[in-house]
């Protein structure tokens, strides 16, 4: 059950179900910005508005990263026994499997670092 305020709101709303007067006062704001002061004030409280700088990460650790899941493994084993025991069509199959799972799952976090990279800059 939530909790209510003495307005009797809930506080633990989601900032995106706010209304826009809400959000503004729970943040001490207004549709006119932060006065210079209040900004100077924030930002040497809270520090500044930036990103932190992470470890890159090179594009065969996120290729190679796909393949930490047991799943993936079991699914490897699969093959490799399909393929010993001659049924060389599950076996593709199967491998064929991993792979576009695996080149899927790197094209999305490929993207995701190039995205976080665009929003450093």
């Amino acid at each position: 059950m939530k909790t209510l305020k003495s307005s009797g709101r809930p506080k633990d709303v989601a900032w995106h179900s706010r209304s826009a007067e809400d959000a503004l006062a729970q943040l001490r704001s207004s549709a006119a910005g932060l006065s210079a002061a209040a900004a100077a004030e924030r930002l040497a409280a809270d520090g500044p508005n930036e990103l932190k700088e992470g470890k890159r990460i090179s594009p065969l650790r996120i290729f190679l990263g796909q393949f930490k899941s047991i799943i993936i493994w079991i699914l490897i084993v699969a093959g490799v026994v399909s393929g010993a025991l001659g049924e060389t069509v599950d076996a593709v199959a199967i491998l064929a499997i991993v792979v576009l799972n695996a080149a899927i799952g790197f094209y999305q976090e490929y993207s995701a670092e190039k995205s976080l990279e665009a929003l450093k800059r």
